[in-house]
């Protein structure tokens, strides 16, 4: 979803939503690496829309993210945002969104010659997140925008009784992941 961030501005940054001030509904699919079986595929439902009277945007998206292997991430996403007119041709977008993610391992399609007990079982969790996100438009066509991903950054926790290995949402759990994102509109 986040390599076609041109068509996914809004779940990259949620500050996005609504800032166009026409409504978009959008259906996206991913398949990489096709032709290999298990293969990585990304299914994404989503849109937003400007509530014009309110200066509100509203949208959301469902998604899911199958890996090609023991990994599946499913999730639903809502943002709110909202648009100040700081001038005829000037606009600021403030945004928040909320996030429920659920994460699914099952090594039951790890083929290993030497199985490892750590790697075997499945396990699923559901975690929350959030994400911030501030965009500065210039007569609809300059955009620029900083984003703040995963303010929450939720340990998913053990895969069975018998590890003690833990996955994170992020690579590391410690950073907070910023995003900045701008474009001109041709």
């Amino acid at each position: 979803m986040y390599s076609q961030f041109y068509w996914n501005d809004f779940a990259i940054n949620p500050a996005y939503t609504g800032l166009t001030g026409s409504p978009r509904i959008q259906l996206g699919y991913r398949n990489q690496w096709s032709g290999f079986s298990g293969a990585p595929s990304t299914f994404t439902l989503g849109g937003h829309t400007l509530l014009k009277k309110q200066n509100i945007g509203l949208g959301g998206m469902l998604f899911l993210d199958d890996t090609g292997g023991a990994l599946k991430q499913t999730g639903a996403m809502l943002n709110y945002s909202y648009i100040l007119k700081l001038s005829k041709s000037s606009k600021l977008s403030i945004a928040l969104s909320g996030v429920i993610n659920q994460y699914s391992y099952d090594g039951s399609s790890i083929e290993n010659i030497d199985p490892d007990p750590v790697l075997s079982g499945s396990v699923s969790h559901i975690a929350p997140d959030m994400s911030f996100g501030l965009v500065y438009a210039l007569k609809d066509q300059l955009f620029v925008g900083f984003g703040i991903n995963q303010l929450i950054q939720s340990k998913l926790g053990k895969f069975n009784e018998v590890n003690t290995c833990l996955l994170y949402t992020s690579d590391a759990a410690d950073d907070t992941p910023c995003v900045d994102l701008g474009g001109r509109r041709i």
